[in-house]
């Protein structure tokens, strides 16, 4: 069963639908770089007609792929393979429905499960203080359609031989038009967050969620990209105001969970020094309320 609030990112993406628009959710190739597996949202012209999810795999090289539908939008599967033959396809909850092959082409499909809220009891994280002098803060204004903006706050750490290169973008979505009696613009919250490998390891290691320490529950769980190294999700209503309240702070904690928490590393990164982009970014949102769901209630 997917949860509910994967829901709203997959009805964006379906609003810019074209005819059978492929729209790839995240993909990952085989060790040898022969094969890709994608997780891919196939649109059939827009919300009023739906789209179905598929895996799909093919060849790096020539023009050949194997498709198999899904039974629903599945953006938050994740892929890994094993070996350049040997896939791995984690899903939530039970196994998959309806099973997929056991081989799609010269690959062979192994199907997963996964509970994303449970954390298995002895497992600890790894704290990485990051210096001060590693660490950017970059904003940005972008405009977006229907009156309104994008005001996108990027923290990144530099490379360092001791630890993983990690990001945050958080974009905080600003618009005019969610209720024309109102006299405050709306807001919502989503983000990406990325963590490199210093040296590629083999079985491929996943990133499968991502945590702000002290913010007890939101969806940061939805791989993308191509080398299972993103996350994307989104803050929701007291999640979202909690987390511009950390931006306030004199740093940051960020915790980067492999494998369903097999390893679980936290970042500790400092904000002090980057008071001009924090501000710019604080007054982009301006008095924009990110609780307008509830207040329209």
């Amino acid at each position: 069963m997917r949860i509910a609030s994967v829901r709203p990112l997959l009805i964006a993406l379906l609003l810019v639908g074209c005819d059978d628009q492929v729209i790839v959710f995240s993909a990952r190739t085989s060790p040898s770089g022969s094969m890709v597996a994608e997780n891919a949202l196939v649109d059939h012209g827009g919300p009023a007609n739906g789209g179905t999810s598929h895996l799909i795999i093919r060849n790096a090289r020539v023009k050949n792929s194997y498709d198999e539908e899904l039974n629903e939008p599945a953006g938050d599967l994740f892929l890994r393979w094993i070996d350049k033959n040997h896939l791995e396809v984690w899903r939530e909850g039970g196994l998959c429905d309806p099973p997929l092959p056991k081989t799609m082409g010269d690959a062979q499909i192994v199907c997963k499960s996964y509970d994303p809220y449970t954390r298995r009891p002895g497992i600890s994280a790894e704290t990485i203080i990051v210096p001060a002098g590693n660490v950017s803060v970059l904003f940005e204004q972008r405009p977006i359609a229907k009156a309104g903006k994008s005001c996108v706050l990027s923290i990144e750490t530099a490379h360092d031989p001791s630890y993983d290169a990690a990001k945050a973008e958080i974009t905080v979505g600003v618009s005019n038009s969610c209720r024309s009696d109102r006299d405050r613009p709306c807001a919502g919250i989503d983000t990406r967050f990325s963590l490199s490998e210093r040296q590629s390891t083999v079985p491929q290691t996943m990133l499968t969620s991502v945590n702000v320490v002290d913010i007890p529950t939101f969806t940061n769980r939805i791989p993308e990209g191509s080398e299972g190294a993103m996350i994307r999700g989104q803050f929701l209503e007291q999640n979202a105001v909690a987390l511009l309240d950390h931006l306030k702070r004199p740093s940051i904690q960020i915790e980067y969970a492999r494998n369903f928490f097999e390893q679980v590393l936290r970042y500790d990164v400092p904000l002090t020094g980057h008071a001009k982009a924090l501000g710019e970014f604080d007054a982009c949102i301006g008095n924009a309320d990110l609780l307008w769901t509830q207040h329209e209630k």
